[in-house]
């Protein structure tokens, strides 16, 4: 079970691209660190597999921001 999960996972690392993306969430939503950190990823995934990625949260600050840049929004 767990190594079919694993195919399809993808990796998003915190490297410079994430990072120089979490100034641009910061001044367009008041987030926290770590959800913009979630934020940010969930955008680099998106643009890396270059599909509609749903995003998963709980906060509605974050839920919120996700929406505003185009996410459909899975509790």
């Amino acid at each position: 079970m767990l190594r079919a999960d694993l195919v399809r996972m993808h990796i998003v690392e915190l490297a410079a691209p994430l990072v120089a993306s979490l100034h641009a969430l910061f001044s367009r939503h008041p987030l926290r660190t770590g959800d913009a950190l979630h934020l940010a990823a969930a955008i680099i995934l998106r643009e890396g597999v270059g599909t509609d990625v749903d995003f998963v949260g709980y906060d509605d600050r974050l839920c919120s921001a996700a929406r505003l840049e185009g996410f459909r929004v899975r509790p």
